[in-house]
């Protein structure tokens, strides 16, 4: 198990995410996700989507059309497309849990690809389970959001989060 970090304060947001939006990190480097308090792991688990270009590129959209990378934010409003790749297209791997519920890491079981873009994406259930936890601690006037990163990208609801990393070709 994973220690927690007892100096790391949240100040104002609940969740960190390492990789930092659009950051490099090599192929065998976990994804870390921190929180403000304890989680249920199973929602996080159930509602975390790893995707990589490559994935994205061979998936036939509307019509025959390929989808790109770019065309991720359609995707994330797209409730069946969303299923169809979390069902059929995320990375699959371990989460390693610390023995509070507030860090978790995330590796994939074959590491991940070289110079290949991915997405991290969690959707609505990740966002209304930590906003009831904020509401149940009074921690909602600290505002909801990711710690210290102005780039991680929420749907235009806050109903999810959106992040990209590239992994070095090493």
């Amino acid at each position: 198990m994973m220690d927690s970090n007892p100096s790391n304060q949240y100040v104002g947001n609940f969740l960190t995410i390492t990789p930092n939006d659009s950051q490099e990190i090599g192929i065998n480097e976990p994804i870390i996700l921190q929180f403000a308090a304890p989680v249920d792991a199973n929602i996080i688990e159930d509602n975390l989507v790893i995707i990589n270009q490559n994935a994205i590129s061979n998936i036939e959209y509307i019509d025959g059309k390929k989808m790109e990378h770019s065309d991720m934010n359609s995707m994330m409003s797209d409730g069946t497309m969303m299923a169809h790749l979390k069902e059929n297209h995320c990375i699959k791997g371990t989460f390693e849990w610390n023995s509070d519920n507030t860090k978790c890491q995330f590796m994939p079981d074959s590491g991940f690809e070289a110079d290949t873009d991915y997405m991290v994406f969690m959707d609505s259930q990740v966002m209304n389970h930590m906003k009831s936890i904020m509401t149940e601690r009074k921690m909602m006037s600290r505002g909801m959001g990711m710690k210290d990163c102005d780039c991680h990208k929420k749907g235009p609801d806050n109903s999810n989060i959106i992040t990209h990393f590239r992994t070095r070709g090493n």
